[in-house]
């Protein structure tokens, strides 16, 4: 194993692989540099569908092939979907992570914080994601025999904001509890579907540092987002981190993949 010095890490909520070309210059275009990409709204599939409503049905594997150096890791939220709803052929929607093969990585694997897998209720677009369960996806990394323990999470989307409610505020107690039980260093990121000044999101970050605070960040949305510059709405994702973690570099990346944008995190 390399003896790293740092560790540099992108997040993004990839909104399906519509935006399918940019997407994956994107991620080519990182790949010798990243060291753990983290993906919300990944699609995964056995059978030959590439497209459904507008979802890339594929992009896990587009993924892997786009990373040969990484490992890849997909989490299930749910099964036989896409966007719209329900679908007839094998599929699966949820969470990716990608490490590089050089890492040590000693553990992965999910804990849902919200329902539980395949607990969507299909009566129409928005009640399926309200019912959907929610997942968080981690994997625990040695780098100098030290731990660090990554967190990918996508919260709850409800279709009235980013405002509290009781499902969010219990969502966010378990997201707490799991981050309380890991032991040495820990980085949460992801689309949380929250707003900065929620009591949901004062929950998850308790005794850690939130950087888009820190670095007062002023939007983590591409002009795709259908809300964009709407009160509210200019916030989705975060990276939220141990105090002890030194922080090189952070920043919200440019790049349009979708309706959200990249953030890039650099540690020491």
């Amino acid at each position: 194993m390399l003896k790293y010095r740092y560790m540099k890490i992108i997040s993004l909520n990839i909104w399906c692989g519509q935006i399918y070309e940019p997407l994956i210059e994107l991620v080519k275009k990182h790949a010798g540099k990243i060291d753990v990409f983290c993906f919300q709204e990944v699609m995964t599939t056995k059978s030959d569908v590439i497209w459904s409503n507008k979802c890339r049905m594929n992009i896990f594997e587009e993924f892997s092939r786009a990373l040969p150096n990484h490992n890849g890791y997909f989490s299930v939220t749910q099964d036989k979907v896409d966007l719209q709803g329900q679908v007839d052929f094998d599929s699966s929607f949820g969470l990716a992570m990608f490490s590089k093969k050089d890492l040590k990585v000693d553990k992965q694997g999910d804990v849902f914080v919200y329902r539980h897998k395949n607990a969507c209720v299909f009566e129409g677009e928005v009640q399926g994601a309200v019912t959907m369960g929610r997942n968080m996806q981690y994997v625990e990394i040695d780098i100098n025999n030290k731990k660090y323990t990554i967190c990918n999470l996508h919260g709850l989307w409800n279709g009235k904001g980013k405002t509290d409610s009781d499902d969010r505020i219990s969502q966010s107690v378990n997201v707490k509890k799991f981050l309380d039980k890991i032991q040495g260093e820990k980085i949460l990121c992801g689309d949380f579907n929250l707003a900065p000044d929620t009591e949901s999101l004062k929950i998850i970050k308790e005794g850690m540092i939130d950087l888009i605070e820190v670095y007062k960040i002023e939007s983590t949305r591409s002009h795709l987002y259908r809300r964009y510059g709407k009160p509210g709405e200019s916030f989705a994702d975060y990276i939220i981190l141990s105090p002890d973690i030194k922080v090189n570099d952070f920043k919200v990346l440019s790049d349009v993949a979708a309706d959200h944008l990249p953030l890039y995190l650099d540690i020491l």
